[in-house]
C-alpha cells in the first residue's frame, strides 16, 4: 500500500460488522507476532492523474494478506477506501474500535490517520482487499506508523 493518513471510519455494511471490543493496547502488536509488511501481497492495477485535480491521482492496488498476519501500524498518503473482496480483514483507525470487515464490506481512512491494526483473523484463508488511494501524484502510499 501507499502513505495515507487516518483519523475517521465509513463503513458500507452490506451484512452485519462484528465490532471487537479491546484493550487500547491492541493497536500495538507484539513482535513476535507482528509480520512484515514485505509478506503483504500488493499488485497494482491502476493509477491515474486525477482530471480537474491537478498533482492528484488516483491509484487501485489488489493488497494479499497471507492466513493469520498482522501488520504494524502505518499511514497513507490522501484518502484511502478498502474493499474487502476475499476472506475477513480486522482494522483499527487510530485508537478507535477493531472491526472485522468481510467479503464485500468496506471503510474509508481519510487523510491525517494511523492504521493500528491490520490482521487477517484467519490462520487458514487468505484475505483480499481493493485498496483505492487519492493521493498526490507520485506520493509514497504507505510509511510505517510512528
Amino acid at each position: 500500500m501507499s502513505t495515507n493518513r487516518l483519523a475517521t471510519t465509513t463503513r458500507t455494511e452490506p451484512t452485519s460488522t462484528t465490532v471487537l471490543r479491546t484493550p487500547r493496547s491492541i493497536g500495538v502488536l507484539e513482535s513476535d507476532r507482528e509480520q512484515p509488511a514485505s509478506s503483504v501481497g500488493r499488485t497494482p492495477v491502476a493509477s491515474r492523474e486525477l482530471p480537474g485535480d491537478p498533482g492528484r491521482s488516483l491509484t487501485a492496488i489488489v493488497v494479499e494478506l497471507p492466513p493469520g498476519i498482522k501488520v504494524g501500524s502505518h499511514q497513507h498518503a490522501g484518502t484511502v477506501f478498502a474493499y474487502v473482496v476475499e476472506g475477513s480483514v480486522r482494522s483499527q483507525l487510530n485508537d478507535g474500535e477493531v472491526v472485522e470487515y468481510k467479503t464485500g464490506q468496506s471503510w474509508m481512512e481519510p487523510p491525517g490517520t494511523t492504521h493500528s491494526l491490520t490482521e487477517n483473523p484467519s490462520p487458514s484463508a487468505p484475505a483480499r482487499l481493493l485498496a483505492v488511494f487519492v493521493a498526490p501524484t507520485g506520493a509514497q502510499l504507505t510509511t510505517p506508523g510512528r
